[in-house]
């Protein structure tokens, strides 16, 4: 367990995604504990502020400049807040916050999961679907990259990586990449392997398959995953939850069944 190092957990989002905030706020962010847990939010032109959990920062809020973002969110770290350790993740990620200390992430600078290898036709598809333009150049730049961790899902960086990438991310990249190959590249290029941890960016198929079976599945997080479906995850991990408002419906509606109550009737239950 890290129980001694300092992490702080920054959600990429944007002002008109509030709803996925609250859901955060209700769910895994209700409770860090010691964990930093901040949203996001850029305001190009203003001075970079954290206001509650929200860090404002000076740069675009848009997808596009998700890299821009990720660069003003480290300099505020390194400048004003003393850490060992950042996990980056968006907010339609749930993070099992209870469990996040126990995966060992202090034995890499960079970590988390999954891992994507480089592929020509998913790579000009990823950037089409998010009308970003695409050259030889980036497509050149991101093969050597090789592989990355999925922004979305969440990684780990250490002090020393967050330093690195701040120092080099000017000298290093030439064009403009997404925000995880760019994190992957830079380091890469300062000898800064990539490592997997089981468990972490779990994706919402796979996830959901495993964890409805049991609701004791562990995990580090799981992407995307809607405002509805966080709550919902969130819920079924309380054992007092899963049998007032999911078994014991079942349980009552299929007696009804058996002795042919009505299902239509005022008083019928439903479970999730």
């Amino acid at each position: 367990m890290q129980n001694d190092l300092k992490l702080i957990i920054g959600i990429a989002t944007c002002e008109k995604h509030s709803e996925r905030q609250d859901a955060v706020r209700n769910t895994w962010g209700k409770d860090p504990k010691d964990i930093a847990v901040l949203f996001l939010i850029g305001r190009e032109g203003q001075k970079s502020e954290l206001n509650g959990d929200t860090l404002y920062l000076n740069c675009s809020d848009t997808y596009a400049d998700l890299w821009e973002k990720t660069i003003a969110f480290l300099q505020y770290c390194e400048r004003n807040f003393d850490y060992d350790y950042i996990y980056k993740c968006d907010d339609d990620t749930y993070v099992n916050i209870s469990e996040i200390r126990n995966v060992p992430y202090n034995e890499h600078d960079y970590c988390g999961g999954p891992i994507h290898e480089y592929d020509e036709k998913l790579v000009k598809r990823s950037y089409e679907l998010h009308s970003l333009p695409f050259t030889k150049e980036m497509d050149e730049t991101i093969k050597y990259t090789g592989s990355w961790v999925n922004g979305g899902g969440g990684y780990f960086l250490s002090r020393k990586a967050v330093r690195v990438i701040l120092s080099q991310h000017k000298n290093c990249l030439k064009v403009k990449l997404p925000e995880d190959v760019a994190v992957s590249y830079i380091l890469k290029m300062n000898r800064i392997a990539l490592s997997s941890l089981r468990g972490v960016g779990l994706a919402r198929h796979d996830f959901c398959n495993k964890f409805w079976v049991n609701s004791k599945t562990p995990f580090i997080s799981a992407h995307p995953i809607t405002p509805q479906d966080m709550v919902l995850i969130h819920n079924r991990r309380n054992p007092a939850v899963v049998l007032g408002r999911y078994l014991l419906p079942k349980i009552v509606n299929k007696i009804r069944r058996e002795i042919g109550w009505p299902s239509g009737s005022p008083v019928d239950l439903k479970g999730g």
